[in-house]
């Protein structure tokens, strides 16, 4: 059953930690808004189920399991963190409920709510399990993992889904 953007609310809550500001406690409900419509839009779902994509470091799931476990509700505790290497946007610590994303990074690349709700999806998908090696997007095996993949479902340019509208 395909979700309703009102039922998508329910899956992923994202809440600030204690040394968010005012300002980031409201753009982080923006972020949540943005990034459950996109779990639940049609466009997520046909990316992420595209027949012959070849993903990599599943373990043995499925693609329909990464649409049911990116859609099941989890409330994820957000720690906004500034690292001058702004390379760096956003970590997750060994399936924590917790996503780290970089304040800095933030600013630097002026991103939109739909590039924030890019990499909290990408760092909600490590806290559910889902996994990729090193840190180069670009390397073959990582751009087709799951989390990589549902960056692009997000994201807009060649080969990408633009579903965050």
């Amino acid at each position: 059953k395909r979700q309703t953007p009102s039922e998508a609310k329910k899956n992923i809550t994202l809440i600030c930690d204690e040394k968010c500001s005012e300002s980031e406690k409201t753009r982080l409900k923006q972020v949540e808004r943005k990034l459950n419509e996109t779990l639940a839009s049609e466009c997520f779902e046909e990316f992420i189920m595209m027949k012959g994509r070849p993903y990599r470091h599943l373990d043995g799931k499925t693609p329909k399991d990464i649409l049911d476990e990116m859609r099941r509700p989890q409330t994820m505790l957000v720690n906004y963190y500034s690292d001058i290497a702004i390379w760096t946007l956003g970590y997750e610590v060994g399936g924590e409920p917790v996503v780290h994303l970089n304040r800095l990074a933030v600013a630097y690349y002026g991103f939109s709510l739909c590039d924030e709700a890019s990499v909290a999806a990408h760092e909600v998908s490590h806290a559910k399990g889902f996994l990729h090696l090193g840190n180069d997007p670009s390397e073959h095996q990582n751009i087709l993992s799951a989390p990589y993949q549902i960056n692009a479902a997000f994201d807009k340019g060649p080969g990408k889904g633009a579903c965050c509208k």
